[in-house]
Formats: C-alpha cells, structure tokens, sequence
C-alpha cells in the first residue's frame, strides 16, 4: 500500500513525469442537516481544482480552480507516507453512520490506490491545537494532511477552515 505512495513521490520528483501523478482529497457524511462534501484535486502539474458543500456553513462551500506549488504536493505526500499504518483499505475501513469519512485517492499513471481515514477524530484532533501552529508539528500524519489540504482550499476560495 505505501509502496504506491513512494512511486508517487519518485514520479513528482521527476518533472518528465510528475503529471502523471493527482491526488483527490475527500470528506464526506455526516449527520442529517450536518453534511459536509469536500473534494480538493491536486495534480502533479500543480493544478488544483476543489469542491465543497457544507450544510453546517454553505458560505465555505462552492467550486474553484488554481494552482499551486508543486511542493505543496509533495508535502502532502510526504504526510501520506508518514501516516502509513493508520490509513486503511476498503476492506478494513468501517465507520459509524453520520460520521465523517475521509480517504485520499492516489494516482500514479493509470493506477489508483484509495486510502480511509476516520475524518471525525482528524477534525477533533485539528480542534485541539492553536490554529497557527505550523503543519510539520502536527502529532498526527493525517491531521498533516488535512491541515495542508485546508490550507490550499482556504488560499484558493477564502472563508474558514476546517471543521472543529
């Protein structure tokens, strides 16, 4: 499973083949009235594209396209790979209902290989640190993640962060 991740970051390393890497950030659920649908697209090219609905806050949601550096990406990568033994396949995933469910998509080439999380306790975990404290010292690789990811979503459309 981390393998695809590494492959990953060789290839956006190389500028003859980053393009061939995306990642596709989701959160998704939620209780009735309380539904959060977040996609954030980063490419190897430094295209982002991003779409949110959150019925808690609508202004946060709506679409938007840019770019970003390529580091960011490998940052986030980065985080992936450290988070390794807590990010799960589709068969050992299980959630609550209403619960927030996050995974990541990474795509390298034509191969994707998708990766959960449980969004609810990456949330809780976000809420419990001062909002300035930088990304890298984060204690948990998936808070990393989501911390970067808003942070992009954020810079790219305004508003808020992250739900707390």
């Amino acid at each position: 499973m981390i393998d695809h991740i590494e492959r990953a970051r060789d290839r956006l390393r190389d500028p003859e083949t980053r393009e061939s890497v995306r990642l596709t950030y989701y959160v998704h659920g939620g209780a009735p009235s309380e539904r959060l649908e977040e996609r954030v697209e980063l490419a190897g090219s430094g295209e982002i594209r991003v779409d949110v609905r959150d019925e808690t806050d609508p202004d946060r949601g709506g679409e938007a396209e840019g770019t970003v550096d390529i580091e960011e990406v490998r940052r986030i990568l980065d985080a992936l790979d450290e988070a390794g033994e807590t990010l799960r396949t589709r068969e050992e995933a299980s959630f609550p209902p209403d619960s927030l469910v996050g995974w990541v998509d990474v795509t390298v080439g034509d191969e994707t290989e998708t990766y959960y999380f449980d969004a609810d306790a990456v949330f809780e975990g976000l809420s419990q640190a001062p909002d300035e404290r930088p990304a890298e010292e984060r204690e948990a690789p998936l808070e990393t993640v989501t911390y970067r990811v808003d942070r992009l979503r954020t810079r790219l459309m305004g508003g808020d962060h992250a739900r707390s």
